[in-house]
């Protein structure tokens, strides 16, 4: 099994990683590392703990809060893009109504009389 330093130093890599794609709003690959980065934290609770560790796990706190504030800035834009666009599909179905071509005789009504 992998020493604790070991994983704690993988985690924090794939943290910077997650940074990044956040940072580059890259959802695609940042799914994925997040979830290998907490597969290594839950790994990291299970290993036995050992002595120099205080000061790796604050880093990895530390992280931990900037990847979430990144997070919570990426969902703020997210949300902003998701109204701005409904907002155009108001518009957009409003012009639809407006635009529709009416036919001057339905096929239902008889010619005949």
């Amino acid at each position: 099994m992998a020493d604790t330093h070991t994983i704690v130093q993988q985690a924090l890599d794939l943290g910077d990683k997650e940074l990044d794609c956040l940072r580059s709003q890259d959802t695609d690959r940042l799914v994925p590392l997040a979830r290998e980065r907490k597969q290594l934290m839950e790994r990291l609770l299970t290993v036995p703990p050992t002595t120099g560790l205080r000061g790796r796990l604050q880093q990895l706190q530390g992280q931990q809060t900037l990847l979430t504030r990144e997070a919570r800035a990426l969902q703020q834009l997210l949300k902003q893009e998701v109204m701005r666009v409904r907002g155009q599909n108001k518009r957009y179905s409003g012009y639809h109504n407006a635009a529709k071509v009416i036919p001057l005789s339905s096929r239902f009504v008889s010619r005949q009389g």
